[in-house]
């Protein structure tokens, strides 16, 4: 869907599955908002998101819910910009009577746009954003089902120095919320196992040209580069990093777990290290199922985007059906008091802040493809 006809759809209340909510209650129509990136650099990010809720939506309106009422999604693009991402969380609430809120995919965006769904009064859950500082402020309003930057950047410290054996590690990141806190907790797991990053270089989003920051790491002689940014200029940089000649190890965070990373930076993504949430190779049937599901409806595999975009709109269902629709307050304290959800990424339980402590899996690129690391 292209930005002017999003821009349409969410105007005219059409978007997402072409209609929106008239009101909520018995026999009601009730309208989830899902606010990110529908166009712009991380747009797959924010389709990916899009796709999965409205495979949700789908499945929770079949199964049925409680008074008979059914779910319908507005989606706005908010570009990857705040100020639009908190432009469209007030057109989800205000406009559109959204009685929950699932966005955004940029850490900025969210930690924006969340000040509107909390002075509203209504539950958001960010399925993409990593950044420690969105559920460190005293939000109640604010859950997350992706593995924070916190979690990310220690599960690729340890990789590096106990699973590879590396000893040498830099750290180039994107300079907004994103790249900034997930360094800070590169930087201080490194030094705490005794090998603090030997070079440590920022950019711009947008940034074509990484000539400069590689040349400074480069004489730095790692053995290691973690790439801390989204797939595009992640890309950019593998590439770069090959045409140099760099002989160092590449790895990164979720956003280097997006097929496009692979499709744009070719040959040199191989052998590209993630950890992630998900992947498309489990057995558990609840999984294969939902990968089965989204595959055949969108002619693509999920990636962990997606599972943690899925995993929010079901545990919002799972909420809905213990609270309605009628009070967006009761479905937040469903959600705070939930019982381990046996998620398409793993067992979901939040905590006092609106996370879930998640386990990782250790991804390589191979191939061309994400498999799990052996």
């Amino acid at each position: 869907m292209n930005k002017a006809v999003v821009v349409l759809c969410v105007a005219m209340g059409l978007c997402g599955f072409l209609g929106f909510a008239e009101g909520t209650g018995e026999g009601g129509e009730a309208v989830i908002g899902v606010v990110g990136p529908m166009t712009g650099p991380a747009a797959q990010s924010g389709n990916n998101m899009r796709d999965a809720v409205a495979l949700g939506i789908g499945e929770l309106n079949e199964k049925g819910l409680p008074g008979g009422v059914t779910l319908k999604m507005v989606v706005v693009d908010d570009e990857g910009n705040p100020t639009k991402s908190i432009n469209g969380n007030k057109r989800l609430v205000y406009n559109e009577n959204a009685v929950a809120v699932i966005g955004a995919v940029h850490s900025s965006c969210t930690l924006a746009n969340m000040v509107v769904t909390q002075e509203a009064g209504v539950p958001q859950i960010t399925p993409i954003s990593t950044s420690p500082q969105i559920t460190s402020q005293g939000n109640e309003w604010i859950f997350r089902t992706a593995a924070t930057d916190a979690v990310q950047a220690s599960n690729i410290v340890d990789i590096a120095f106990n699973k590879l054996g590396k000893q040498r590690l830099a750290v180039i990141y994107v300079s907004n919320d994103y790249g900034r806190d997930a360094y800070k907790v590169l930087d201080r797991i490194a030094t705490e196992m005794g090998r603090p990053p030997v070079a440590a270089e920022s950019f711009n989003r947008g940034d074509k040209d990484f000539s400069s920051q590689l040349l400074k790491i480069e004489e730095a002689n790692p053995d290691t580069l973690v790439i801390w940014s989204l797939y595009e200029e992640a890309a950019l940089i593998a590439r770069q990093v090959d045409q140099m000649g760099m002989d160092v190890q590449l790895m990164g965070g979720g956003g280097l777990t997006n097929s496009k990373y692979v499709e744009l930076a070719g040959g040199a993504a191989e052998g590209t290290i993630v950890c992630q949430t998900y992947h498309p190779s489990s057995q558990e049937s609840h999984v294969e199922s939902f990968t089965r599901s989204f595959s055949t409806r969108y002619d693509r595999n999920p990636d962990p985007n997606a599972a943690q975009s899925y995993d929010a709109i079901m545990i919002l269902g799972q909420a809905i059906e213990k609270a309605g629709v009628d009070e967006p307050a009761a479905i937040r304290d469903a959600l705070a008091a939930m019982d381990a959800f046996n998620g398409v990424t793993g067992t979901i339980t939040f905590d006092d802040a609106g996370d879930s402590p998640r386990e990782m899996m250790v991804i390589v690129v191979r191939d061309g493809e994400y498999t799990l690391y052996e």
